[in-house]
């Protein structure tokens, strides 16, 4: 609008004035380079925003709400000069002298006036009013909405985080944790935030840094809880404290929250303590223990199906396990990513792999993998079997490595054997501009040779 009204003259007003559309007793609807230009486009933009479903997309324009006002007041200020103006005009052409011979003329004249004002400000009141326009932020979920006042089709439903935060905040305790989904709409009201449970990779909204490992929010500094393992890990390091869990609608939503952290909740609906009056938003409490830990697992009590379970038959004493073989595919079920041309990628800070040895012997296991490096922290990752820990290794550089690890055949157990592996970190490739993929990766598996180790 700004270069059309410098390059096309027809709609320039020649005699600017700053305030106003009106000056020396006449009107000229060109736009004049001023404020009610201005207005008119942060007006205009405005109701561009309303156009279609909006969602709950009101919460970006309701705090320049007093400029909507300012806009209203300057609006209805320019009209009424208008409307003078004219009026003006009108009543010069009626030969008021009548009026004034005649007192009852007066009068009816008066009544006349005074009845348009009424009806005026009876419209006013009704419709276009600031009190009714505050009762939309007023109103419960559920009540609908004012379309005089609602430029779109708006949801019923707002997301509630005042009742959950208020709730924590009357119950909370020195040395409680609080963990939030919503770390913006619950600080308000909790006044206390230790951990934001966050899985996002959202491109254009990446408020946190990455340093040591461990993710940082940009707001408050408190720590992010990426996944299911960084949020067992608070629960297991702190059995002494009460641990208050915060959701909102973002746990329904596995581009914000990691479902494994979704599903866990779900299963633990005993903790669960209230719910918002959006019936979503909820507050879960892990309450502190006297004795003992929680012991909470990332797969707890897994009993694998036999076709998650892999038969290492060491014919010629070698077996050899493809990540990117579309046979193995069933194997692939608790922490890993899509298979792909060459291999699989681990998505969880812990994965797992059944395994069941045909033969009972000490095993040397070359595993070829590669990390996803951060420029600013190596990767590391410990192997495991059946929760005994094998092996640690730091991986370095982006390429394909093997690295060997011994399972002595003392840990190996009857039946189905767990090997697992534990990662430092998780970072998705579009954090680091290697491309689009928002997923968070840690290493690429390739393959895994068994050897039956002769004595």
């Amino acid at each position: 609008l700004i270069l059309i009204y410098i390059f096309f003259k027809p709609l320039r007003n020649p005699d600017e004035y700053y305030l106003n559309i009106y000056k020396n007793k006449k009107v000229d609807f060109k736009f004049p380079f001023n404020l009610f230009f201005l207005y008119f486009i942060f007006f205009s933009n405005a109701v561009f925003y309303g156009f279609g479903n909006m969602y709950n997309q009101q919460r970006y324009i309701y705090h320049v709400n007093p400029i909507f006002i300012v806009i209203f007041v300057y609006v209805v200020y320019e009209i009424s000069r208008i409307f003078t103006h004219y009026i003006q005009k009108i009543f010069s052409k009626i030969k008021i002298k009548k009026f004034q011979k005649s007192k009852t003329n007066r009068k009816y004249y008066i009544f006349a006036v005074l009845s348009i004002l009424i009806i005026l400000t009876v419209l006013l009141l009704n419709y276009i009013n600031p009190v009714q326009n505050f009762k939309i932020t007023q109103r419960k979920n559920g009540d609908s909405v004012n379309s005089l006042f609602s430029p779109s089709s708006t949801y019923k439903l707002h997301y509630d985080n005042k009742t959950p935060g208020k709730y924590v905040n009357f119950r909370l305790k020195e040395d409680d944790i609080v963990i939030t989904t919503n770390i913006l709409n619950s600080f308000p009201y909790t006044k206390q935030i230790d951990y934001w449970m966050w899985s996002s990779n959202q491109v254009p909204w990446q408020p946190y840094k990455f340093k040591d490992g461990i993710y940082y929010d940009n707001f408050f500094g408190v720590p992010l809880l990426r996944d299911l393992f960084d949020f067992l890990k608070v629960l297991n390091e702190n059995p002494d404290k009460n641990i208050w869990v915060i959701t909102s609608y973002s746990i329904e939503k596995p581009g914000h929250i990691d479902p494994l952290i979704s599903n866990f909740l779900e299963e633990h609906n005993q903790y669960k303590m209230m719910t918002g009056k959006d019936n979503i938003s909820s507050v879960y409490l892990f309450p502190a223990l006297e004795s003992g830990n929680r012991n909470y697992s990332m797969y707890p009590n897994i009993v694998p199906e036999s076709n998650e379970i892999i038969r290492v038959e060491a014919s010629d004493d070698k077996y050899t396990f493809l990540f990117n073989e579309p046979d193995n595919y069933d194997y692939l079920k608790y922490g890993w990513s899509g298979m792909d041309e060459f291999g699989t990628w681990a998505n969880q800070k812990a994965s797992m792999l059944f395994l069941d040895f045909e033969e009972q012997a000490d095993y040397n296991l070359n595993i070829t993998m590669m990390p996803l490096v951060n420029p600013d922290l190596d990767q590391e990752i410990e192997i495991l079997i059946n929760s005994n820990s094998i092996g640690e290794f730091v991986l370095e550089n982006m390429e394909l490595t093997e690295h060997a690890v011994t399972i002595p055949e003392e840990l190996i157990i009857e039946g189905y054997n767990i090997l697992e592996f534990r990662f430092k970190y998780l970072i998705s490739p579009i954090q680091l501009g290697i491309n689009n993929d928002n997923r968070n990766l840690a290493v690429y598996f390739n393959k895994i040779d068994f050897y039956i180790q002769k004595h």
